[in-house]
């Protein structure tokens, strides 16, 4: 254990798991990338309304939603993670872009779709821990991203998209339709939903927040 979790009276370090974790990965992270994106994006809080943002990609199919980890040991969580790089790309919240519109059709996918990425660097590994959002190993500033399959949208997400339904009013729409809040949370994240003219990225941990305080109301 190292000194912070012998503190914290933990049994189990995911430290030095990070660790080993990262000398097995760091050997095969490249510039270039192609394979299924979980589908999910990041956004992060720092600097806002200008916020550095981008989309989740691995060149093997990763588990991302937390429903479907129950049972799975703490290190194969952290590696399933840690397998994801993370592009990055600082904007406005509200601004629009090609590279943005291609991974928001990946988020609207209820199934994971394979999406080529270029950085403008060989991703540096460099997992992090959070009390809210959940780990991500590599990451670099992203170029390119491009989804090469279709995506597997759904009907009523699509309708609420394209109408431009309140985000508020569509999350719990969404949720009575069955829709996970995980799902829901990168919906809101991405700036997929809203009315047309008030639609913006919203850093991951707040889309979290709010989708959960809307379940929580609503159940």
């Amino acid at each position: 254990l190292c000194d912070n979790c012998k503190r914290q009276g933990r049994v189990w370090c995911p430290h030095n798991a990070a660790l080993e974790i990262r000398a097995r990965i760091s050997g095969s992270l490249k510039q270039e990338m192609f394979g299924p994106t979980p589908p999910n994006i990041f956004v992060g809080h720092n600097f806002y309304p200008k916020v550095y943002w981008g989309p989740l990609v691995s060149e093997k199919q990763v588990e991302d939603d937390p429903s479907k980890m129950y049972g799975m040991s703490l290190e194969r969580i952290i590696e399933a993670r840690a397998s994801m790089v993370r592009g990055m790309k600082r904007s406005g919240v509200r601004e629009s872009s090609r590279m943005l519109s291609e991974a928001q059709q990946a988020v609207m996918s209820i199934r994971p779709v394979d999406a080529e990425a270029r950085f403008s660097r060989t991703p540096v590994f460099s997992l992090e821990f959070d009390d809210v959002s959940h780990p991500i190993g590599a990451s670099a500033p992203i170029e390119r991203f491009k989804v090469t399959d279709n995506p597997v949208i759904p009907k009523k997400v699509d309708e609420l998209h394209e109408e431009g339904v309140r985000a508020q009013a569509a999350l719990a729409e969404l949720l009575l339709e069955g829709f996970g809040v995980h799902y829901l949370s990168k919906l809101l994240a991405s700036g997929i939903l809203g009315t047309h003219e008030n639609r913006k990225l919203v850093p991951t941990k707040w889309a979290i927040t709010a989708t959960d305080d809307i379940a929580a109301k609503q159940y």
